[in-house]
């Protein structure tokens, strides 16, 4: 029971994709990674989560 209370409590999160990369070197707190060229596209929106999301997805959707 509480864990489905500590679950429903949880703050939701929105689900990010994250590319596939190469470790080449690890230290004492960071690690360097390489990853394969890739594509991005960002715009500037104003609003709450679920309406900046949803305008700034329709603007570069096109």
């Amino acid at each position: 029971m509480l864990g489905a209370i500590l679950f429903l409590a949880a703050p939701s999160a929105m689900a990010i994709e994250e590319p596939a990369f190469t470790t080449l070197a690890e230290e004492q707190g960071f690690s360097v990674r390489e990853y394969a060229p890739r594509v991005v596209a960002e715009t500037a929106v104003e609003g709450t989560l679920g309406t900046a999301s949803s305008g700034g997805f329709r603007r570069l959707a096109g």
